[in-house]
C-alpha cells in the first residue's frame, strides 16, 4: 500500500506501521533532489537514507510506531532518520485515554487520576477544631469525592449576650456572664463596669471607713479601699 510522508514539510513525524507492508517516502514536487535512496528493512534503532527522485522505501517486519525525521542539509539531498518510539497513554480515572505521548523506552503508562474541583466546607468545623472540606472529581461520570481536613476553618468563640449575675456589693462591681453565640457551651464571665451597689462602706475591719473617708481605686487589677492609709481589698485583708 502507497503512503505519503509530507515531504516538503520537514519536522518530526510518528507513526504507527504494520507488519509486511511496504511503505514509500516520496518526493512529492519531483524536483529531483538527490539521488536514489536506499531501503530500509526494521526494526532499526536509528538509520539514514537519501530521499530523491523514485523516493525510499519502508518494509516494515516489526509493528509498531516509529519516528521518521526529514531533514534537508544545504546539499538539498532530503536526509530520512527512523527510530522506534514506544506510545505512552495518560489515562485518567474512569480508564480513559485523555492523550498518548511517545517515548524512546517501553513505559508503563500513566495514570492522571482524579481531577478534584474546588473544595467546599462540610460544615462540621467547631469553636476550636477544622472540620472538613470536599471535593468532586471533575471528570465526567466520574462520582469520586475527596475529603481533606479545612486548616483555618475553626470558627473560634464568640461572646456577644452578656447577661449580668446580679452580683454587684457596695465594695465592687458585680459580673456578667454569656455563653459562646456557636452553642458549644463555653462561658465568659467579665466585670459589669458600673454595677457597684451605691452607698457608703462604713467599716473595713473594724475600722469606721465612712469617718476616715475611705478612698477607693483599682491598684493592678484589684480594688482597693483605703482608710486612714491602709489599704485593703474587697474582703477586708491588708493589702501590703
Amino acid at each position: 500500500m502507497p503512503w505519503e510522508s509530507p515531504v516538503l514539510n520537514l519536522g518530526s513525524n510518528i507513526f504507527e506501521l504494520t507488519a509486511s507492508d511496504e511503505y514509500w517516502i516520496t518526493d512529492d514536487d519531483g524536483d529531483g533532489w538527490g539521488g536514489f535512496g536506499s531501503s530500509l528493512s526494521l526494526p532499526i534503532e536509528k538509520k539514514e537514507g537519501t530521499l530523491g527522485v523514485g523516493g525510499l522505501m519502508i518494509k516494515v517486519t516489526d509493528p509498531g510506531y516509529y519516528e521518521i525525521i526529514l531533514e534537508a542539509p544545504e546539499s538539498k539531498t532530503l536526509i530520512v532518520s527512523m527510530h522506534r518510539v514506544y506510545k505512552v497513554d495518560k489515562i485518567d480515572c474512569l480508564g480513559n485515554v485523555v492523550e498518548s505521548i511517545y517515548s524512546l523506552t517501553d513505559d508503563d503508562d500513566i495514570s492522571l487520576g482524579h481531577s478534584w474541583g474546588e473544595y467546599v466546607l462540610d460544615g462540621d468545623q467547631t469553636c476550636t477544631e477544622d472540620g472538613h472540606k470536599t471535593a468532586s472529581c471533575m471528570r465526567e461520570g466520574c462520582t469520586a469525592t475527596n475529603q481533606v481536613v479545612a486548616e483555618g476553618a475553626a470558627l473560634g468563640h464568640a461572646f456577644t449576650n452578656y447577661v449580668y449575675n446580679n452580683d454587684a456589693t457596695k465594695l465592687a462591681d458585680g459580673t456578667e456572664t454569656a455563653i459562646c453565640d456557636h452553642g458549644c457551651g463555653t462561658t465568659d464571665t467579665r466585670t459589669a463596669v458600673g454595677t457597684m451597689l451605691p452607698g457608703t462602706v462604713t467599716a473595713v475591719n473594724g475600722v469606721d471607713a465612712e469617718k476616715q473617708h475611705a478612698k477607693k481605686y483599682i491598684e493592678n487589677g484589684m480594688l482597693i479601699i483605703e482608710v486612714d492609709g491602709v489599704k485593703y481589698d474587697v474582703t477586708g485583708r491588708v493589702v501590703k
